[in-house]
């Protein structure tokens, strides 16, 4: 897995938080919490994009890594825990999906710089 292919997962996830929390914030009344969660995370995930970008691998790489962990955690407990699966809005699941996939991203060990 390339630096490039890494980071570019990372802005995808990112931009899919962001669009999720804008999302809640359009569709649900009282959705502010769920706007701020989105720019907030998706912030994070596009500064470790954004690091990994300028040569700073390992540290982009765990910003990028914390934040995809921490949205991944919430929407599954959300998710499979407080609302149970049948109830789980179409957001969540996308982000859940997305955070497994950039998980097992960053989890590849990198090649050489392209």
């Amino acid at each position: 897995m390339t630096q490039r292919t890494r980071t570019l997962a990372v802005v995808v996830f990112s931009l899919a938080v962001i669009a999720s929390g804008l999302g809640r914030f359009l569709l649900a009344e009282g959705g502010h919490k769920g706007l701020w969660f989105g720019l907030v995370m998706g912030g994070l995930g596009l500064a470790g994009a954004a690091l990994m970008r300028a040569g700073w691998g390992k540290a982009g790489t765990g910003v990028a890594a914390f934040a995809v962990l921490l949205v991944g955690g919430w929407f599954f407990f959300e998710s499979f825990i407080r609302k149970g699966w049948a109830s789980a809005e179409w957001r969540q699941i996308i982000v859940l999906a997305l955070a497994v996939v950039v998980a097992v991203v960053l989890c590849v060990p990198s090649r050489a710089r392209d």
